[in-house]
């Protein structure tokens, strides 16, 4: 062990975070808003809007559902009925999303005629707000007002930063209340105190190379794991990740000295 100090500095200067994958749903948007009609335009925002949807760090997938209505109390009754995020919740499996979800998830069908387009850019979230003739992404835009679906937006060129929705009223005279609500799937890390099971594995792997090397037959194979397992436990309990890579330089070394002079007392009585 008396090399490890200096070996483990450098691995864990040189390593790589990797993740044990697994999945959460998490709410980005639940809220009705009003979209107007051309007769009342003038009066608030245009008949058509565009809701921006920030989407949080590693989406690996994420839904919209929308219910519209003239009348309010209805697209209230329906939020309240009605919760994406629950839904998306309980058809989460360790893989992501079951093949099911876009079928069984979904507002009640909708009979008020609202258009959703999926604007791939800010510059065609500009255009649909000018009035011009956006280009859209056909697979994630839903016309004539159908939300008998969630709609799944899995390609990777929309799974981060902000996202842009435009809606349409084509109604003339009406005013519509829109329910919209977003859900994301995002990728979560396993983790024990911050180090994923990669990282434990890895880091006793190249632990244990480094004891062989310097080793010279002064010990067992059946010590060195012992040693190296008793290292990383030690290392990782007493110290999250973040907290040790947030140690100065010698501050770091000292703490792997006690932790490897520990083990050497424990192992190799």
């Amino acid at each position: 062990m008396k090399h490890l100090p200096l070996a483990l500095c450098f691995i864990l200067t040189a390593f790589e975070s990797a993740a044990q994958s697994n999945f959460k749903a998490q709410r980005v948007y639940n809220d009705i808003f009003v979209v107007n009609s051309s007769e009342h335009q003038l009066t608030g925002e245009g008949s058509q809007i565009v809701k921006e949807i920030s989407l949080p760090p590693n989406t690996v997938s994420w839904y919209y559902s929308f219910y519209a209505s003239r009348d309010l109390a209805d697209v209230q009754d329906v939020q309240a009925a009605i919760d994406l995020f629950s839904e998306v919740s309980k058809l989460l499996d360790k893989t992501g999303i079951t093949a099911k979800t876009i079928k069984t998830l979904g507002a009640k069908p909708n009979s008020t005629y609202c258009d959703v387009y999926f604007l791939p850019s800010e510059n065609e979230r500009y255009n649909f707000l000018a009035g011009k003739i956006p280009n859209i992404v056909e697979l994630y835009s839903r016309k004539n007002g159908v939300a008998s679906e969630a709609v799944n937006i899995s390609s990777a060129n929309f799974l981060r930063g902000i996202q842009y929705l435009g809606f349409k009223n084509k109604n003339q005279l009406y005013p519509l209340k829109v329910n919209l609500q977003v859900v994301a799937v995002v990728e979560v890390q396993s983790t024990k105190n911050g180090w994923t099971k990669e990282q434990r594995n890895q880091l006793y792997n190249m632990i244990v190379s480094s004891i062989k090397n310097k080793n010279q037959s002064n010990y067992s194979n059946a010590q060195i794991d012992s040693l190296a397992a008793c290292f990383i436990n030690k290392l990782t309990s007493q110290y999250s990740y973040e907290q040790f890579n947030s140690l100065a330089d010698f501050e770091r070394n000292n703490a792997m000295k006690t932790l490897a002079n520990d083990c050497k007392s424990e192992v190799l009585k």
